[in-house]
């Protein structure tokens, strides 16, 4: 393997296809940043050692990394690479004049009004952002109804309490307190997959425009 093989990003994770439990584990708990806070953690462990040394040779300050470097971090996802972003646009473009072609087959020709060509031009940004705004709007409405649901947990914790003083609280209460923290946990976890697709959604579109517009 060559030098310039060696100092490639790696690829994507997400990419890449795998069990469920792993696909759970990159998609909502991002395991394949441990590799990347693994290493940050023991070139600052290393600098720790070195000045806590009275003296420290020149080799091991050479071979001891002093920072990350844009290769130990990942490359983009391909699907939003420059070039295939360009060629999904033109490729969507092309099918969506096919469609209207086929539509307006026995029509005479005309020119496309501004809102026409507007609408289509949207559409196809749609068809582009599909993929990640979706689950992206998904995660968003799951955030939502966990957080109406942990009033009202609270409020039947509490209408209990009040109606019954004598409750066995640790029989009607621990249940309700682990539905709070389990919920508390999902309403997180939702709310940040769904801030990282609208990051990569927003990534795309403006992509899309910019080759678009300089194509």
């Amino acid at each position: 393997m060559n030098s310039d093989t060696m100092n490639e990003p790696n690829d994507w994770p997400e990419e890449f296809s795998g069990g469920l439990w792993s696909m759970l584990r990159m998609k909502f708990f991002y395991s394949y940043m441990n590799v990347i806070l693994g290493k940050g953690a023991s070139i600052h462990t290393e600098r720790a050692k070195q000045k806590s040394r009275n003296s420290v040779s020149v080799r091991d300050k050479a071979l001891t990394p002093t920072e990350l470097t844009s290769h130990d971090l990942y490359s983009r996802p391909q699907t939003m690479s420059a070039s295939n972003l360009r060629a999904r646009f033109w490729e969507l473009r092309e099918e969506q004049q096919r469609e209207e072609t086929q539509t307006s087959s026995n029509t005479k020709p005309r020119t496309k009004t501004p809102r026409e060509l507007r609408r289509s031009f949207l559409t196809i940004l749609w068809r582009l952002a599909k993929p990640t705004y979706i689950p992206a709007g998904i995660c968003q409405l799951v955030y939502v109804c966990l957080q109406c649901t942990v009033p009202q947990l609270i409020r039947i914790l509490l209408t209990k309490l009040e109606s019954n003083p004598n409750t066995n609280f640790p029989q009607f209460g621990l249940p309700i307190a682990g539905a709070l923290f389990v919920t508390s946990i999902l309403e997180g976890i939702s709310a940040e997959r769904q801030k990282f697709l609208a990051f990569q959604t927003g990534i795309v579109l403006k992509s899309a425009v910019v080759n678009a517009v300089y194509d």
